[in-house]
């Protein structure tokens, strides 16, 4: 991976996977989604003595921020989430409220997200790519041949688009982009479960499969 190493830790109620991009020689990292006990995220980067500059929200949903606050309080990072989830972000007592959870502690985003940008380090580059459908804001996190899909796109499965602020039909064109413009063997690392890649997506998924076949059927 040219340097870059990959972390995932499986946190919260949820099991959401949060990710560490990191670069030992660089000493820095990337933290995507910390969703909830930061403790697990901290003793890996000070196990590896690793600063971080920037935390990335690929959404706004309770279970992908609840470790945000500690997280920048003890490593003064950069949070970062898309513009258009700023108010799922800002709601989350009221998520919270809906399935029954604690409220977590949150901070106010830093920075706010737009679809292309590119945010990253001297050596780890992340290209932000608007993917909404699961929420209004849903980025996917595209660096060195992986690309980090958030609740978009899981492994033989497809993000839900029936919670606050979602939409099927955003949902199936963000899924047709990421389809048609990311080469088969690209590794993609979704918010909740293992590892898949694109071609697998194609071939396997099928919820994939059932709109591949209505395009097909409109041709």
């Amino acid at each position: 991976m040219n340097g870059i190493g990959l972390e995932s830790l499986q946190v919260g109620l949820f099991q959401c996977n949060a990710y560490i991009l990191y670069d030992t020689d660089e000493g820095k990292a990337i933290v995507v989604d910390p969703g909830d006990e930061a403790e697990k995220i901290l003793r890996f980067l000070d196990d590896y003595h690793l600063q971080v500059p920037y935390i990335i929200l690929t959404h706004g949903h309770i279970d992908h921020i609840g470790g945000v606050k500690t997280l920048k309080e003890k490593t003064g990072a950069i949070v970062l989430l898309h513009k258009d989830d700023v108010f799922l972000y800002e709601n989350v007592k009221l998520q919270a409220s809906l399935f029954g959870l604690p409220v977590p502690e949150t901070v106010k985003a830093d920075r706010l997200l737009d679809n292309g940008q590119t945010i990253g380090t001297d050596t780890i580059q992340c290209k932000i790519v608007h993917t909404p459908g699961h929420s209004p804001g849903s980025i996917c996190i595209y660096v060195n041949r992986m690309l980090f899909t958030g609740d978009t796109l899981f492994r033989r499965g497809i993000g839900r688009s029936d919670i606050w602020g979602g939409s099927y039909e955003l949902l199936i064109r963000s899924l047709q982009f990421i389809l048609f413009n990311f080469d088969e063997d690209i590794i993609v690392y979704p918010g909740h479960g293992p590892p898949t890649t694109i071609g697998q997506e194609k071939r396997d998924n099928p919820f994939i499969q059932e709109f591949i076949r209505g395009m097909l059927n409109e041709l």
